[in-house]
């Protein structure tokens, strides 16, 4: 009697673990479901708007994102293991802090001569004081063998970086961030005079 009993409940303990093991399966089958169903095949859309204007892009990516859950940072859209999509093909990056304040501007240009170590932190110092910046560290460089100098300056609101290129062209790039506000004209006049650059460009994000 008491072998027979054991034998009945190690078949019973046996078939409610082959249960569990069959709603565990049908519950990662129907995950898998949805994530495909919400996934967007980024080599489908790249064909389709190789060609199209970047109005049509736009449209046509905000269809797609619509009613997922996050479609802003792109959860449904890159899993781990997957490649990047193109930045052109992603929704706009939302504000997460809109009550902190943030500047970015990137600089560029072509020098007539080498910029050395001593011009970048001259450059970086003057720049604070043109657009009213508060230090907490100087400037600080560091060359690369292949390229050439970069440099750093810390202020109470965020800093600046500068770069810049011996080869394979004479060329520098200022990448500023702060969080008060500047004036662009301003630095981008004060960086063309200081390098007596022939050409420079600007982007504010």
């Amino acid at each position: 009697m008491s072998c027979r009993r054991e034998r009945a409940e190690a078949e019973l303990a046996a078939a409610v673990e082959r249960r569990r093991e069959t709603e565990r399966a049908r519950a990662e089958a129907r995950r898998t479901e949805d994530e495909a169903s919400e996934a967007v095949d980024f080599d489908r859309v790249r064909a389709q708007l190789d060609d199209a204007p970047c109005a049509e892009r736009s449209a046509h990516i905000r269809s797609l994102t619509e009613g997922a859950a996050q479609p802003w940072i792109c959860a449904p859209l890159v899993r781990r293991g997957t490649p990047v999509p193109d930045a052109a093909l992603l929704p706009a990056m939302p504000d997460l802090a809109p009550d902190i304040y943030r500047q970015r501007l990137v600089v560029e240009g072509l020098c007539r001569t080498p910029i050395d170590a001593a011009s970048v932190r001259t450059y970086l110092r003057t720049l604070s004081d043109r657009i009213d910046m508060i230090t907490i560290a100087q400037p600080v460089t560091h060359r690369s063998p292949l390229y050439g100098w970069a440099g750093w300056i810390h202020w109470e609101t965020s800093g600046a970086h500068f770069y810049a290129w011996e080869t394979p062209r004479l060329f520098f790039s200022v990448d500023i961030y702060a969080c008060k506000p500047f004036g662009v004209e301003a630095v981008v006049e004060f960086t063309r005079d200081f390098f007596d650059s022939p050409h420079v460009v600007a982007r504010q994000f």
